[in-house]
């Protein structure tokens, strides 16, 4: 089974060499924009499936696209961008398409390049950090957040047991019987805290909730009766974890179910980084794009800000439902998803 790495942005993914053993295609790119028409797979095992967003693109895959259709993607060694439009066809090779028909405008990738990638083989190495997203052992967020909270669930090598246990016993934990599950701040770096939210209780109320320092003392609480609560008179430190709990209350004030969540509020040099990455993408994609707000989303990401990224990927996932690449990431970086989608394929 393959290993999972650090969260790093460019990608890849982790394959067996030449000899001695099975061979598995390296993923050599990734699918950042599709407009103008659908693109599919042709031939192999993929042959007829719809390309979408976010996919990873192996060596060998032979992709078809329609008249019209617009396809950008990123080829990982190379730090080659493609923008290709149908009709036409190519083949993925390791650092570029190999092309039949199709109209073809290169460009350097505006992909960042963590620094721990440098001297690093970067399709090998970084097509797994992508995948896997769990926290860098270097680099702007090192082991300062946790696990991709989607990683406990889908993450591709199971701590223990099947992975089929693992869902269920994670469901249990964030929905089974006196559970609240919540719907942000949960895993997550943030610029500044956003009310938390949480499934609402049938049973409740009211709801109580308790925020607390990185020591594990009490800040202050708070009761409402909605299903979210402000976190405005309270001041937050920068580079500080806090944790949240929140009680579901009946009308006699018995507690029904108990969540929360922790987040780090994160410090001027990280904040500073962090523009200075979106600023470099904004001045090379089109505002509003899919390849600007993947690209956006894999830097939130990067620096931990989880639902940051679900955010700005959320109006894609509305645009493109179902899509392979795009709905695993949705289901990594949403909570709501994580026990409410199915188990994806990579």
């Amino acid at each position: 089974m393959k290993r999972t790495v650090g969260i790093v942005i460019l990608m890849g993914f982790i394959g067996l060499g030449w000899g001695g053993g099975p061979v598995w295609a390296e993923d050599a790119a990734m699918v950042t924009d599709l407009s103008g028409g659908p693109a599919r797979y042709s031939g192999g095992e993929k042959n007829d499936r719809a390309l979408g967003l976010m996919d990873f693109l192996a060596e060998g895959d032979r992709i078809t696209l329609d008249p019209g259709a617009v396809l950008v993607i990123h080829y990982f060694t190379s730090g080659k961008r493609e923008r290709l439009t149908g009709p036409g066809s190519l083949v993925v090779t390791p650092d570029q398409s190999l092309v039949e028909g199709l109209k073809v405008e290169t460009s350097q990738s505006t992909l960042p390049v963590p620094a721990a990638m440098v001297g690093s083989d970067t399709q090998h190495v970084g097509a797994t950090a992508l995948k896997s997203m769990t926290p860098p052992s270097s680099g702007r967020m090192a082991s300062s957040v946790p696990n991709l909270r989607g990683d406990d669930l889908f993450g591709e090598e199971p701590a223990s047991g099947p992975l089929a246990d693992r869902r269920e016993a994670f469901k249990n934990q964030c929905l089974g019987e006196g559970r609240i599950l919540p719907l942000n701040l949960f895993k997550t770096a943030v610029l500044d805290p956003s009310p938390p939210r949480w499934v609402p209780v049938p049973k409740a109320a009211r709801y109580r909730l308790v925020l607390k320092d990185d020591k594990g003392k009490k800040m202050a609480s708070r009761e409402t009766k909605n299903p979210s609560c402000p976190l405005t008179g309270w001041t937050f430190q920068d580079e500080r974890w806090y944790s949240w709990t929140v009680d579901a209350l009946t009308a006699k004030g018995r507690v029904v179910a108990s969540g929360g969540g922790t987040f780090l509020r994160l410090g001027p040099d990280r904040r500073k980084a962090l523009a200075e990455a979106e600023l470099k993408i904004r001045f090379k994609t089109t505002p509003g794009s899919a390849e600007e707000r993947i690209q956006l989303a894999l830097v939130h990401q990067e620096f931990g800000l989880y639902d940051q990224a679900a955010d700005t990927l959320r109006p894609l996932a509305v645009q493109n439902p179902g899509t392979g690449g795009l709905t695993r990431r949705m289901n990594l970086l949403d909570p709501s998803r994580m026990v409410t989608a199915a188990l994806p394929t990579l």
